[in-house]
């Protein structure tokens, strides 16, 4: 039992270290941001940065770990221009 005990552990430990980190930063219209680091979640698998072109967020971007379905989602979007990425700080 106590072996199972530890080796639980020792993968929690382990997946949180591989953790993948992405850039945090979401600026209002015509506000920037100070960008930071974000660990993300074990099975967020990706980063995105996206950037509002018009509309009422017009000029805004946001830059954080991003599932990389939603990000496909926003480079579908009209007036959204959006980069995704799936290493350490790639947004």
């Amino acid at each position: 039992m106590k072996t199972i005990i530890c080796a639980t552990l020792l993968l929690l430990a382990f997946s949180y270290g591989e953790a993948l980190k992405c850039n945090l930063c979401i600026s209002s219209p015509f506000q920037p941001c100070t960008p930071s680091v974000q660990n993300c979640r074990y099975y967020v698998k990706g980063c995105g940065n996206v950037l509002f072109l018009s509309g009422p967020l017009a000029s805004s971007s946001m830059r954080s770990c991003m599932d990389m379905a939603t990000c496909r989602n926003y480079q579908n979007m009209p007036n959204t221009v959006a980069i995704c990425c799936s290493t350490d700080l790639c947004n």
